[in-house]
């Protein structure tokens, strides 16, 4: 705990001030900036890297019969990254992250998320 105290505060009196990269994009700083010690920059912007809702994510692969069995066995965790592999991965790193999904199956799962995020820019 002291180690972190240091690396901020001997810093905030070295340089007089402390800058902060915001994630969440809702966040407002301008207390913070009003108070001259820290510089708060924009939120980074997040372009077709979002997570749907829950409801959002299960009723998109409750299209896909063949795989539901296999859907529910996965926690959300897993699930999540089912949802952001299928942007992300090739088809060839998809069937062996997923051995137990047909290829065809999610070649189509593929597509139709490809078709979701193109309309989502």
């Amino acid at each position: 705990m002291l180690k972190i105290i240091l690396f901020i505060v001997i810093p905030l009196t070295v340089w007089g001030q402390i800058q902060v990269q915001v994630t969440d994009p809702y966040f407002k700083g301008e207390k913070l900036n009003k108070a001259g010690a820290v510089q708060v920059h924009e939120p980074l912007a997040v372009k077709n890297n979002y997570l749907p809702k829950t409801a959002q994510r299960d009723n998109f692969f409750k299209q896909f019969k063949d795989i539901e069995k296999y859907y529910q066995s996965l926690d959300s965790l897993d699930r999540d990254l089912l949802w952001f592999n299928l942007q992300k991965k090739s088809l060839e790193e998809l069937s062996k992250i997923y051995p137990k999904i047909s290829k065809e199956n999610l070649k189509l799962m593929q597509n139709k998320r490809k078709d979701i995020s193109d309309v989502k820019n």
